[in-house]
């Protein structure tokens, strides 16, 4: 599905993919995006006005990616999934002690705003594709920068069975 970015004009066109494990859950994808579709019709009178697009609709899994005009690549895609927390507490110890023991998080924790940032937290599972893994991978935020509002948070993917940080990267957070 090809979504917009509530921009006039538009900066970007948003990628969302809707997974389903079985073909009762693809219908009801399918019926819930239908049904989407109807609403944004019956609301985009005045497109300059905020018309519904087609986030938050239930599947197995969903990604979520930016892509921008005259680029060819996909942005980051973005995992999300009910059963994405589900972390038992030994995986996610191991995936933070791997964390911790990572160079990159030392330089982190040295270059932090200030020392009521929290400790390094498990956000839950993430694809192999997206960990650059060869197996499910945990991923661990720990915040650098936060003002109450917006921050920064260092990413870190953890492989679940090798234990090592595969992947790290920077990202915006934001309350709400």
């Amino acid at each position: 599905m090809l979504d917009w970015d509530h921009r006039l004009p538009s900066d970007a066109a948003v990628l969302r993919l809707y997974l389903s494990y079985t073909d009762r859950e693809a219908g009801a994808i399918e019926s819930a995006l239908k049904s989407r579709d109807r609403e944004i019709d019956s609301g985009n009178l005045y497109p300059e006005f905020d018309v519904p697009d087609y986030a938050d609709v239930d599947a197995s899994e969903s990604y979520v990616a930016v892509l921008r005009p005259g680029n060819h690549e996909v942005g980051d895609l973005r995992f999300f999934s009910d059963w994405r927390k589900g972390v038992h507490q030994s995986v996610a110890r191991e995936a933070v002690a791997a964390v911790r023991a990572s160079p990159s998080y030392e330089r982190s924790m040295r270059e932090r705003s200030h020392d009521n940032l929290g400790p390094p937290v498990v956000i839950g599972w993430t694809p192999p594709c997206l960990a650059q893994s060869k197996h499910w991978a945990i991923e661990v935020w720990l915040l650098v920068d936060f003002d109450g509002h917006v921050g920064r948070a260092h990413v870190f993917m953890v492989d679940s069975k090798s234990h090592l940080v595969t992947r790290e990267y920077f990202t915006e957070v934001q309350i709400g």
